[in-house]
């Protein structure tokens, strides 16, 4: 691929080297029923799904989401559209509004998440298999 650098740190831990991306990501987390949730969004529910994957912040499970932002940034002409994308995405349990917080929305992090799920959810871990690493 033309143009690819990834930028790296290098961490160097007793007798491990770890290398760790710069670039910051968001895990999209692939069931079934999120595939099918996603595909079956409009055009602009899909638009509003990836704007808000780089709006989250680290280890947060709300984002702000503002219709000027959103418009100026993807070239929409009407706040309805944002409205009503913002709709659909409640309506398909990606999302929830935060009640007495302005543009505030609560993602779902079966969905989407920006962190470990595990550090920000520890009472929400089930342990479904254990496996012993061999000696």
């Amino acid at each position: 691929i033309d143009g690819l650098l990834i930028e790296v740190n290098k961490v160097v831990d007793a007798d491990t080297v770890y290398l760790l991306e710069r670039d910051r990501s968001v895990k999209v987390y692939r069931t079934i029923e999120n595939r099918d949730t996603i595909l079956r969004l409009s055009g602009m529910g899909c638009k509003m799904f990836t704007f808000i994957t780089f709006r989250l912040e680290p280890g947060k499970d709300t984002v702000i989401l503002k219709p000027e932002t959103y418009m100026e940034l993807c070239n929409v002409k009407s706040e309805k559209t944002f409205y009503n994308a913002i709709q659909e995405l409640i309506q398909a349990n990606i999302i929830a509004k935060v009640s007495g917080k302005k543009s505030t929305y609560y993602i779902n992090p079966s969905f989407m998440f920006f962190g470990s799920r595990i550090k920000a959810f520890p009472d929400k871990i089930q342990v479904t298999h254990t496996y012993k690493r061999p000696q």
